[in-house]
């Protein structure tokens, strides 16, 4: 968090600057955005620009970056991924508080789901969304969730 003498920025002026441009950026095209890895070519237009130094490769937010660049279209389906992990870390919450038998989640689902939770945290800085190291982190833990779904189908055909 960035505290200044004269105001408190969400993380440093800096971010502050390439999340406003991400802002007047979508605000200009918000169904489709300006297109993916877009955000370092268009920020360069005055139109869109929070000061200087407000252009930059990515806007340093996984959300601010997708409505830039993809607009709605593009960050719904991110939304609607993170809204049913915190549903699913709620639904385990209630199973724990309730001292269910059988918890809503084994432990390692629990684990699979904080790889991504921690990945697609809003409220954070983060890299680029279309950076292949990034996207080991976002893409890694899924294989393993879909071999689980096919597991709990299998165990279910067998009974």
């Amino acid at each position: 968090m960035g505290v200044n003498k004269d105001r408190i920025y969400s993380f440093s002026p800096e971010h502050e600057r390439y999340f406003i441009t991400a802002l007047n950026m979508f605000k200009d095209n918000p169904i489709f955005g300006h297109g993916t890895k877009t955000y370092r070519i268009v920020c360069k237009n005055k139109k869109y620009s929070a000061g200087p130094g407000s252009c930059s490769t990515h806007p340093h937010n996984t959300y601010m970056q997708l409505l830039a660049e993809t607009g709605i279209v593009g960050i719904v389906p991110i939304i609607l991924i993170f809204a049913s992990i915190c549903y699913k870390y709620f639904r385990q919450f209630i199973s724990i508080v309730m001292k269910e038998k059988n918890y809503y989640l084994e432990d390692y689902q629990v684990c699979l789901l904080a790889a991504l939770f921690i990945v697609l945290w809003p409220i954070t800085t983060s890299l680029n969304f279309y950076n292949n190291w990034i996207s080991i982190l976002y893409y890694l833990p899924i294989p393993f969730m879909f071999a689980d779904i096919n597991r709990i189908k299998s165990n279910f055909n067998n009974e």
